[in-house]
């Protein structure tokens, strides 16, 4: 017999977070190279990859 999926609030919430950064980190890398500096595009598709990293997701 197999196991329930756990659907509780936390793993929601997770699942959220990791859908967020996802978006988060496509939008940094869409960033043209002209405008990353500015935008901080490198720090925070780092910063992105790191939290996907921390949560066990291969970006």
């Amino acid at each position: 017999m197999g196991r329930v999926p756990d659907t509780g609030p936390e793993v929601q919430d997770r699942q959220r977070l990791i859908t967020k950064l996802q978006a988060d980190l496509r939008r940094f890398q869409s960033i043209p190279k002209p405008r990353r500096e500015a935008e901080c595009a490198d720090e925070g598709e780092q910063t992105c990859r790191a939290l996907l990293r921390e949560l066990g997701v291969k970006s």
